[in-house]
């Protein structure tokens, strides 16, 4: 076999396998971020945990004025949406506001919480 036959036929199968290959729907979703101190209404959709720069995060797909959008959490954040999607089935509309809360065991440092409801 030629290196044109060879090129041509490799080409084809990659054209091929990109068009089976299954499309990633929330690639193109804005990111937002949720300020903090802040009431934030939202319905949330699914999550995805990846493995990011600063370790295990969390990708929360939401649906926020009508419009479908994504935004990431780790650490204790993470834990928290962790902890309520372990109780409660997705889609879920909630209301959610993420702080700060002091360290109890390291003085002056703060670390980032997430308060996550179940709107009413």
């Amino acid at each position: 076999m030629n290196k044109m036959s060879s090129q041509k036929k490799l080409e084809a199968f990659i054209a091929k396998a990109e068009e089976a290959r299954p499309k990633n729907e929330n690639a193109d979703l804005e990111m937002v971020k949720l300020e903090r101190d802040e009431i934030h209404s939202f319905t949330l959709e699914e999550i995805v945990d990846f493995e990011g720069q600063f370790g295990l995060s969390t990708c929360a797909i939401i649906t926020q004025d009508d419009v479908k959008v994504k935004t990431f959490f780790n650490g204790v954040e993470r834990d928290c949406l962790k902890r309520f999607i372990e109780s409660n089935d997705l889609p879920i509309a909630v209301n959610a506001v993420r702080t700060l809360k002091d360290s109890e065991k390291n003085e002056g440092y703060q670390y980032g919480f997430l308060y996550i409801l179940p709107q009413e």
